[in-house]
């Protein structure tokens, strides 16, 4: 069976040149396009058919060069000459350390680390939602900007709110509390739990600041939207700050509450 490799398109344009048989071999590869995001070939004809999620869309041959447009494609191993496969690693080089100075990862000095990070590092520049396996691989690394920087691409491009909240978490994991209050302040959602929590993780980011007026005020207003224990708790913490410590008390029982109700008598 044949394996596929994520490499820039310019290889399979210098593999593939004005040979017909050459562009067939490209039938049911992978390519990434700047604004569709990944989809597979399923013609070539005159033009190249591609089939991406929101549809097939056609190109001609000479526009896959155009950077600006498409960036990468899965291509056969097989079909790469030691010249090609030197020039892709040259090329792929170059580009990872471009991708990561963009997207902040600090891990790929090594030969294994790079192998890994270089196919997330594409999917991360398309918009493309990663897979467990993925996001655990950048989690075990610390790769926590990595993974803002991708949630605020997939909020920009579906509006889901937990791929906001996610982001916003990933800074907030990444000791960057300040671009999460940044960047959660803007947003207002629709659904009582997602904004309670919005508004939750800004509590947090401001009591980590030290703006405990602030934190309050956030704190206060999520738990008018959705009562939950870190919302007390948080609430408690600001109290225990500004030595309020019966209200501090207050809000710790009822986080306890939330997580350990009392059990109902029986007789």
């Amino acid at each position: 069976m044949q394996t596929a490799i994520d490499t820039p398109i310019e290889v399979f344009m210098a593999y593939a040149g004005s040979s017909p048989q050459r562009w067939q071999e490209a039938l049911k590869l992978e390519v990434t396009h700047a604004t569709f995001g990944v989809g597979k070939i399923v013609e070539v004809d005159e033009f190249l058919w591609v089939e991406f999620a929101g549809g097939s869309k056609h190109f001609d041959l000479p526009s896959l060069s155009n950077a600006r447009f498409f960036t990468d494609m899965r291509l056969p191993e097989h079909l790469e000459t030691p010249a090609l496969l030197k020039r892709r690693r040259g090329l792929n080089k170059d580009r990872l350390g471009g991708l990561r100075l963009e997207y902040g990862a600090t891990v790929g000095d090594t030969a294994e680390d790079a192998a890994s990070l270089f196919p997330i590092l594409l999917k991360v520049n398309a918009g493309t939602r990663l897979d467990d396996t993925e996001v655990e691989w950048l989690e075990a690394r610390s790769q926590f900007a990595t993974l803002a920087l991708l949630f605020q691409k997939l909020y920009k491009k579906d509006g889901a709110a937990r791929d906001a909240l996610a982001a916003g978490s990933y800074w907030r994991r990444a000791g960057e509390d300040v671009k999460a209050l940044a960047y959660l302040k803007p947003l207002r959602f629709s659904v009582a739990s997602d904004e309670a929590a919005r508004l939750t993780m800004r509590a947090s980011g401001h009591l980590a600041a030290g703006a405990l007026a602030w934190s309050e005020k956030c704190a206060t207003a999520s738990l008018k939207l959705e009562e939950t224990a870190e919302a007390h708790n948080l609430l408690g913490n600001v109290y225990t700050a500004q030595g309020n410590l019966d209200q501090a008390n207050e809000q710790f029982a009822a986080a306890q509450a939330l997580i350990a109700p009392d059990p109902p008598i029986t007789v």
